[in-house]
């Protein structure tokens, strides 16, 4: 380990070796070992950084912030269960009505289609065979 990378990880970590990494903590026992006046230096910085850091207490919250957080999350809530719903329900109705719109078609072309594909029948046969399937079709109807 050079200076550079202790210096890095005293600035990350402290001066307490024990917050270290554990892969790094044997290379600066080494630079500490063998170079004392340079890490003797970068760790008086890093432990007055720690002494700062140390007496620093975190905010803490009012009251009213806590329950406009609490309220801020509640409405959240509520809202992305609402969207979950259209989400999944507005799909749904579209896919129904497509399906109704396609459905509703087959039965249209097949009852068009049969009923052309009949005059076309009788249309293209003889004069004589022409009544004959004329008839036929009149008895199955009836």
């Amino acid at each position: 380990m050079d200076i550079q990378r202790f210096e890095e990880l005293s600035a990350a970590y402290g001066a307490d070796l024990r917050r270290w990494p554990e892969a790094e903590r044997e290379a600066a026992a080494s630079l500490i070992a063998g170079a004392p006046e340079a890490s003797a230096t970068v760790l008086r910085e890093a432990d007055g950084l720690d002494a700062l850091l140390d007496t620093s207490r975190p905010p803490v919250p009012s009251a009213f912030l806590r329950e406009a957080v609490i309220r801020s999350a509640r409405r959240s809530h509520a809202r992305s269960l609402a969207d979950a719903w259209s989400r999944l329900w507005l799909p749904g109705a579209a896919a129904a009505a497509c399906a109704a719109g396609i459905l509703a078609g087959a039965i249209l072309v097949g009852t068009v289609g049969a009923e052309t594909r009949g005059e076309e029948a009788i249309a293209a046969a003889a004069p004589d065979e022409a009544s004959i399937i004329s008839t036929w079709l009149e008895g199955r109807s009836t």
